[in-house]
C-alpha cells in the first residue's frame, strides 16, 4: 500500500487478498452501494438470442447446471474448493474458501434470494439496471422482457436454497 488514495472501488471478493498486503478487513469500512440505493444486478449467463432459439435444451442444461453448482457450492464450500485445486493445483485453498464464502455471503444468499430462489429477477431492479447502465454509458435502453428469460429457468422449487 502506498497511501495516496482514501478510498477505492473493488469486489467484495478482493478482500480475500489483503492479508497479502498485511490489511485487515477491521481496518476498512466496506460501503456498498446497494446501502445507497445502487441496487443493480451484476452476474449474469449470457448467450445470443440466436443461439438460445436454435439451442433451448442446451441453454436449460446450463442454467440447471449452474443453479446446482451455486447450492451445492453454499452447502459445501470446502467440495468447491476442492473441485478448484483439483483444476489447478496451485490455488491458495484458504485465499479461495475466504473469497467463496465472501461472495456466498454478500451476493448469492442476499435476502431476496432467500425468500425467492435463485434467478428471481426483480423486474423493476432490472429496469433500474438498465436505466442506470444506459444512462451512464450513453447506450440505447432495452425492455427488460428482451434480455431477461425466465422460460429458460427450472422450476421454481429447484432454485429455492434449503
Amino acid at each position: 500500500m502506498q497511501g495516496l488514495a482514501d478510498a477505492t472501488t473493488a469486489l467484495i471478493t478482493d478482500l480475500a487478498g489483503l492479508k497479502h498486503l498485511n490489511i485487515s478487513e477491521d481496518d476498512l469500512s466496506v460501503m456498498r452501494f446497494s446501502d445507497y440505493g445502487v441496487n443493480l444486478y451484476g452476474h449474469a449467463l449470457v448467450t445470443t438470442s440466436e443461439f438460445a432459439a436454435k439451442n433451448p435444451d442446451v441453454v436449460k442444461k446450463v442454467v440447471k447446471g449452474v443453479a446446482e453448482a451455486l447450492k451445492a457450492s453454499i452447502a459445501n464450500p470446502d467440495l468447491a474448493i476442492a473441485a478448484i485445486k483439483k483444476r489447478d493445483p496451485l490455488v491458495d485453498e484458504a485465499l479461495e474458501r475466504h473469497r467463496l464464502d465472501l461472495v456466498i455471503k454478500n451476493a448469492i444468499v442476499t435476502n431476496h434470494v432467500k425468500k425467492a430462489g435463485l434467478s428471481a429477477v426483480d423486474m423493476d431492479r432490472m429496469k433500474n439496471t438498465i436505466d442506470i447502465v444506459t444512462a451512464t454509458f450513453k447506450t440505447p435502453s432495452v425492455e427488460a422482457r428482451s434480455i431477461y428469460h425466465s422460460e429458460y429457468l427450472p422450476p421454481r422449487s429447484e432454485l429455492m436454497l434449503p
